[in-house]
């Protein structure tokens, strides 16, 4: 959002990897899921492109996601209970 604020142009990210997925079943099914993202070419709002090339130089970053997600599928039930990501 501070981005937006600012007036610039908030990248969009692409997924590179999905580094472990672990399920436990509870009253629903918590899923941990790590994935691996990477900042594109490409803007939030230009997602019709058919690719999205990696930036390259000092624009390039990437960051490690973990992400616990709540289910209860058959309730059609889904909550992000808690996100958090780090520079790779």
């Amino acid at each position: 959002m501070e981005m937006k604020a600012r007036g610039l142009r908030i990248p969009l990210l692409l997924l590179l990897v999905t580094v472990v997925v672990m399920a436990k079943l509870t009253t629903g099914v918590e899923y941990l899921v790590t994935v691996k993202i990477g900042r594109t070419k490409c803007k939030k709002n230009e997602t019709k492109k058919a690719s999205c090339p990696l930036q390259s130089s000092k624009l390039k970053k990437s960051l490690v996601c973990k992400s616990l997600i709540y289910s209860v599928p058959w309730m059609n039930y889904f909550q992000l209970w808690n996100n958090s990501c780090q520079e790779s």
